[in-house]
């Protein structure tokens, strides 16, 4: 236990005023000089390995997408992005909300600076207009899927080809699948080949019932979507790859400042060995 004394005003001046002048006289002058330069030496090196202590608070989007972001039996929310962004904003000392809702939704919040934050997000030039990017903290793939008694007379064929030859692909609407599936939306001749869902799991619904030829996802969100619902083997994922690349956290222009977005990319970057197990947990290292 620490125990506090009281010393009167006249004898603390009376004994530690000489005592004062004693160790200046000791002091050399060029030892001045040379603690200053090492307490500057000192601030520079916490300034740039310690996270702001300004405060930063952040409402972050999500949609369900189960490895990435889903809320478990109990209600609470879980999943890769989920556990990679809280990491990475508890180092950087920022706080987070999480707002649910549907991509296409949550990117038009986004814009005007309702939601300041979305995960898994590709950095596109027309994005770039009202949002920042972070340096990629992921990759991200999208591959075909189909129902497992087509897979053969499928198999080799790209969605371009596939779409040509009248087969309807399914897309999850505001997502972005590579530039060639965009230049087919935007041909209108063939805009009619492709049926937009507003989450993916419908898009596999869609696909076991007939009503799409061809799902392009994200064969970790397929795999989680058909265990749970049960037609594991009623789909089969085609060879190669629609697009794969990397991902990025999303800032707003709107609601962020470009000094937020450089802090939670120093913090990521302080962090890498811990996100990268994060990665490894789900997705064994592929990701």
């Amino acid at each position: 236990m620490r125990t506090h004394v009281t010393i009167s005003p006249l004898r603390w001046v009376a004994w530690i005023g000489p005592l004062l002048l004693l160790l200046a006289a000791c002091q050399p002058a060029s030892q001045d000089n040379a603690s200053g330069e090492t307490q500057a030496e000192t601030a520079a090196v916490a300034a740039a390995v310690a996270p702001e202590a300004a405060p930063c608070e952040l409402n972050v989007g999500w949609d369900p997408w189960e490895p990435y972001s889903f809320e478990t039996v109990g209600g609470e929310l879980a999943g890769m992005d989920i556990e990679l962004v809280r990491a990475i904003a508890d180092e950087a000392r920022c706080t987070l909300r999480f707002k649910q809702g549907k991509w296409r939704d949550l990117l038009a919040a986004l814009r005007v600076g309702q939601v300041d934050v979305l995960m898994a997000a590709t950095a596109l030039d027309d994005r770039r207009e009202y949002a920042y990017f972070s340096e990629p903290y992921r990759s991200e793939l999208f591959v075909q899927l189909v129902r497992s008694s087509d897979a053969e007379a499928y198999a080799g064929k790209t969605v371009g080809e596939l779409a040509k030859a009248g087969k309807t692909i399914g897309l999850t609407d505001g997502y972005f699948y590579g530039d060639q599936v965009h230049e087919l939306l935007g041909d209108e001749t063939m805009r009619d080949a492709f049926l937009m869902a507003a989450v993916p799991e419908l898009n596999y619904r869609r696909l076991v019932d007939g009503e799409v030829d061809v799902v392009v996802g994200d064969p970790y969100v397929a795999t989680a979507i058909l265990r749970r619902t049960g037609n594991n083997s009623a789909v089969t994922r085609l060879d190669g790859d629609v697009i794969s690349g990397p991902v990025s956290l999303m800032y707003s222009r709107d609601s962020v400042d470009a000094k937020t977005v450089e802090r939670m990319d120093a913090a990521m970057a302080r962090i890498a060995p811990k996100l990268e197990a994060i990665r490894a947990r789900y997705l064994g290292g592929d990701g």
